[in-house]
């Protein structure tokens, strides 16, 4: 003879009054919890308040002058800007959020064969002062330099790319995106 085990009351009792009982003490608490983690990490907060996410990638597809030293690039064509931080009119990213953000700026430079040797560099500016810099002494022929940078900045706070050139007889190339920035947070 078989008896009656809990699981086929509890389901006897769902059956007879038309669905389950509700989840009680510590039961309820985990749900709530897990339900509330859920709810932060679809919402992007990682488990704190939820966070819009930070994204852009501008080219530049005009050619400007290139002063011997430093040259702030602007660049003029947004391929994407999430949250509308990069001004295309002035080539600087803005931050709106507080926050860690990785910067990514790549500079190549179109010099004819048997152009100037010379110094090159990418720079990635914070607050108008040089943050990273990555640089090159040659030929410059076809030469491109990438310069990465991960930041902790305050809303308000800005970046800039920046070139540097040893000579100004020297232009950019403007070949699809080898010259560009891009940021995320």
């Amino acid at each position: 003879k078989v008896g009656a085990v809990p699981y086929a009351l509890e389901a006897d009792h769902a059956k007879a009054s038309g669905s389950a009982s509700a989840a009680t003490g510590e039961l309820q608490a985990t749900i709530a919890a897990l339900t509330a983690r859920i709810d932060a990490l679809e919402a992007g907060g990682g488990g704190g308040p939820p966070v819009s996410l930070t994204a852009f990638q501008a080219i530049k597809t005009t050619q400007g002058p290139l002063s011997v030293g430093g040259t702030e690039l602007v660049f003029n064509e947004e391929i994407f800007d999430l949250t509308d931080e990069y001004d295309e009119t002035d080539g600087s990213f803005t931050a709106k959020q507080a926050g860690r953000y990785e910067f990514f700026c790549s500079i190549a430079w179109a010099i004819d064969e048997g152009g100037p040797t010379g110094t090159y560099e990418a720079a990635i500016f914070v607050n108008g002062a040089e943050r990273v810099f990555n640089g090159h002494y040659g030929d410059g022929r076809y030469t491109t330099r990438q310069v990465h940078a991960v930041v902790e900045l305050d809303a308000g706070e800005w970046v800039q790319c920046y070139s540097y050139q040893s000579d100004a007889s020297v232009t950019l190339n403007l070949n699809s995106a080898f010259t560009s920035f891009e940021g995320r947070r």
